[in-house]
This record gives C-alpha cells, structure tokens and sequence, in this order.
C-alpha cells in the first residue's frame, strides 16, 4: 500500500478523490494509510458497513461516498504511472459514457519495508526496485505471459464489440452506469469485474486502454501455489458468464489442443498445422511484446504458450474445486 499511495500523491492529474474502505482489515493498513496521507484532502477512508468481510460490499460502499462521476479502480500492490489518471482524464472526455478497461502487467515489484514508529512511518528501505523483465523463475515468466495474453483476448473482445472480460486493478467507469446496471452480480463473492463488464455492454461502449501511460504493474506471486489460488477465483466466476463467451472461448482452446494433436491423426498435413499454429503463436507473441513494451513475451513463447493452453484445459477443474468464501 505505501508504494500505491506514493504513486496517485506523484500523478500528474491532481483533481481527484481517493476512498478507502477499511474492510475488517487486521492489519496495521489503515494506520499506514492515515499516516500516509494526513494533510492530504483528497485522501478519505472509512469503516466497512457490511458486517461480513466482502470485497463487493466494500466497493459498493465506496461508489456510494464518490463525489465524481468517473470512477477509477485498482489494487493496493498496484503501481499506477505517473499520467495513468491524465490519460483516462483524457478519455473520458472523448468518451465520458463509455467503460475503460486497462492493462495491467505482472511485474516483479519489490515492496518497501513499512513500519508505525510514534505516529510516523519509518521506512526501512529507501528504493523500491520495478523492472519491465520478468524474474528469473518459471512461474513469473509465464505469469507475465498469461497475464499479457488474457489482456490479448480481452482487447481483441473489445474490438469486436463483445466485452467479457476486465481486471479489476486498472478499471473505470462512470458512477451512473453502475447505478443503471443495477450493482454487481450477487452470485458470486469474486468475478465483479467480468460480469459487471458483460451487463455494462448492454447500456455503455466498452473501450480498451492502449497507451503505455495507462498500464498499471501489479506484484507477481511469489510461487506457483499461490499463482493457482488466485485463477481459481477468476476460473470460479466462468460458470456464471453469459452462453457466447462460455462457448467461444471453450472452443478457442479446445481448437488448439485439436491442432496440436492433429499430426496424430492427419499424418504430414497435422504437422503443416502445428507449423501454422506455432507460426501464428510467435506472431502475436511478437506483436505484445510491442504493443505492451514487454521483450520477454517474444523470447518465453515456446514454452509459455503450452502451459498456457494447460492451464486453460484444466481452468473448469480448478473453478469447480475451489471453495466460495472471502
């Protein structure tokens, strides 16, 4: 949280609120934060209503205390640039009915150590390190893969003008859309940001952010284990997508597998197949590891792209076996 206070005190677009919803934390955050941004009107923070730890009850509470009508969402272990709220600023007057949907790549990001001392924060590291490069293990490289190619599909969604998907960390929308749509779907604990997306279609465009400045990093996890608890609360929320999105991306996927295997029943012509694929593969690779100013996309694709299609294949398992609670 320190390094995300830091990051919206230092942003260029000065006119803007900041609300923070202490949702039965048991931690030492909320003194960091009053600490942190004492003498600083802009930044508010306030005690959960809901008696039940719930992250849609806290956002809910917070969209009901925001002043302005543009609504802009992230994580506390996000890093959002400098001109991240200029340019949505920016966006929204070109298009102040319309949902942004951003980018947010996973980044090794090492957190300053924080610590109440007397009322002040002492800071027991003085830099925080943020690199554009993956971290030298398996699980961060293809975090960084799965991350940037999800954000692939859900541009490419987008474009097609059939949204389904967003992050939460790097969100906004205006305050009047979420009263029109009605709130978040009640269904589910997690998944706000997908389904809220897919029933904001139906009354607002949805546009994507492609300027560099709107990318917002977020820390990687630190192991696989931890890596896979968190797709099972993203896989979780997919039970409950509209039909089309449940069947086109099963099918995306499946059609992959099949291409693989294809040698196996089509003999030489399977192989051209698979040639084509890993073809088109390297190309899109090589176009976000551009779009998105990210080398390492390009140079990991051949071992990424099949735990990627792995991870997919097994994504209904994993969200039929993990356990709804907050």
């Amino acid at each position: 949280m320190p390094q995300l206070i830091q990051a919206l005190k230092n942003q260029s677009y000065a006119d803007f609120e900041v609300i923070y919803i202490n949702d039965h934390s048991a931690d030492d955050s909320v003194n960091i934060f009053k600490t942190l941004t004492q003498n600083d009107h802009r930044f508010s923070i306030f005690e959960a209503i809901s008696t039940a730890p719930r992250k849609k009850d806290a956002l809910k509470q917070a969209i009901q205390l925001a002043k302005y009508e543009r609504l802009v969402f992230t994580d506390a272990d996000c890093l959002p640039p400098i001109n991240w709220l200029l340019e949505i600023a920016k966006q929204d007057t070109l298009s102040p009915e319309a949902v942004f949907v951003g980018y947010s790549p996973t980044l090794e990001i090492q957190n300053s150590k924080f610590k109440i001392q007397n009322g002040t924060i002492n800071n027991k590291q003085q830099t925080t390190n943020i690199t554009h490069h993956s971290p030298p293990t398996t699980t961060h490289s293809f975090q960084t893969y799965e991350t940037a190619f999800t954000a692939w599909k859900t541009a490419a969604a987008i474009g097609l003008g059939y949204a389904y998907m967003a992050v939460g960390r790097n969100l906004s929308y205006p305050k009047s859309l979420f009263q029109k749509v009605g709130g978040f779907d009640e269904r589910l604990l997690s998944g706000d940001d997908d389904l809220f997306v897919q029933q904001a279609r139906k009354y607002a465009p949805v546009l994507y952010l492609s300027h560099p400045d709107t990318f917002v990093p977020t820390d990687a996890q630190p192991n696989f284990k931890a890596y896979i608890r968190q797709k099972q609360r993203h896989f979780s929320t997919g039970k409950v997508y509209d039909r089309k999105p449940q069947i086109v991306v099963a099918l995306f996927h499946v059609s992959h597998l099949l291409m693989l295997l294809s040698p196996l029943f089509m003999g030489w012509k399977g192989w051209i197949l698979v040639a084509l694929q890993h073809l088109i593969g390297l190309w899109i690779s090589y176009d976000l590891a551009k779009a998105f100013q990210q080398p390492q996309l390009f140079t990991w694709h051949n071992i990424n792209r099949y735990l990627y299609l792995l991870l997919q294949l097994a994504s209904p398992l994993l969200g039929l076996l993990r356990k709804e609670k907050w």
